[in-house]
């Protein structure tokens, strides 16, 4: 996967961030949400608090603007409509 060193510098910059009053996450984002969701597999996997941001910017952000309701994934319609 990525290199150790690496690997080692996020965690500092991460703890730089915190001793600063940052939050202890780290969020990614791409255009669509598919590359920053491996990436958040594998940093959730190194043991860091991440989140990604769900649809990608495209969507999430700029489709805010010509979308008339909220795009909901299959998981989320099912939550808001209850069991069944």
């Amino acid at each position: 996967m990525g290199k150790q060193e690496n690997e080692q510098r996020l965690r500092d910059l991460l703890a730089e961030h915190i001793v600063q009053g940052g939050k202890n996450e780290i969020v990614v984002y791409c255009s669509t949400g598919h590359m920053a969701g491996l990436v958040a597999g594998v940093l959730g996997s190194r043991g860091f608090n991440v989140k990604n941001l769900q649809y990608g910017f495209d969507i999430a952000w700029t489709g805010t603007l010509t979308v008339p309701e909220s795009i909901k994934a299959p998981v989320e319609a099912k939550k808001e409509r209850g069991p069944g």
